[in-house]
């Protein structure tokens, strides 16, 4: 005890060693508490970075999408589009009526001229919008033409089953409906491709 005290009359005083010892502890004790949080920092650095990173990857997938276009060329594609639909709006309403769900039948008039006659109305429309099909295809997005022919393809299937069906075989209307159907989830497929196009050309 007697050592200790003059130790402490050596270094200054109770208050200079207590001071010291408090500054000791105080190094130590900050230490402990950096290095604590710096595994957390890190942790917290690293997730950000990978988010950063997705959203870089997300915005360069985006860029990478857009198309920039000159007005010209845009406007002559949005004309496409807009010809191209109303063609397909007529041919689509020519295929229903090949076998209509409230059809009439006209009793003096045989299977076949009934046929013939609802299939010559059909090629008018089916024709056009073929000829627009092909005519424009170096003009717009080839994603848009595949669609567009697929729905080409269903109405034709529509008109071959019209053709070669009897009206009173089984399942003759209700092939007429899952065919419509088809047709119908084909032109919502090729309306939201025109519609992505639109929206990832950017004008310059």
């Amino acid at each position: 005890m007697e050592l200790f005290n003059q130790f402490v009359v050596i270094m200054g005083g109770t208050s200079v060693v207590l001071a010291a010892l408090f500054g000791l502890i105080g190094k130590l004790w900050l230490s402990v508490v950096i290095e604590k949080y710096k595994g957390s920092i890190n942790k917290d650095l690293s997730k950000l970075k990978v988010e950063l990173d997705k959203s870089s990857k997300r915005y360069e997938a985006r860029l990478s999408k857009i198309t920039y276009v000159s007005q010209v060329q845009f406007d002559h594609e949005y004309q496409i589009y807009s010809k191209v639909w109303s063609s397909l709006v007529e041919l689509k309403v020519a295929t229903e009526k090949l076998r209509p769900f409230m059809d009439y039948i006209d009793p003096n008039q045989t299977e076949d001229a009934r046929k013939f006659e609802r299939l010559k109305a059909f090629a008018k429309p089916y024709s056009e919008f073929s000829i627009m099909l092909e005519t424009h295809k170096p003009f717009y997005a080839e994603t848009v033409y595949e669609a567009l022919k697929e729905v080409k393809a269903k109405c034709h299937h529509e008109s071959v089953d019209f053709e070669v069906g009897r009206r009173h075989e089984p399942g003759y209307y209700q092939d007429a409906i899952q065919n419509s159907e088809q047709i119908s989830s084909a032109i919502d497929k090729a309306c939201n491709q025109i519609r992505s196009r639109l929206q990832e050309v950017t004008v310059i």
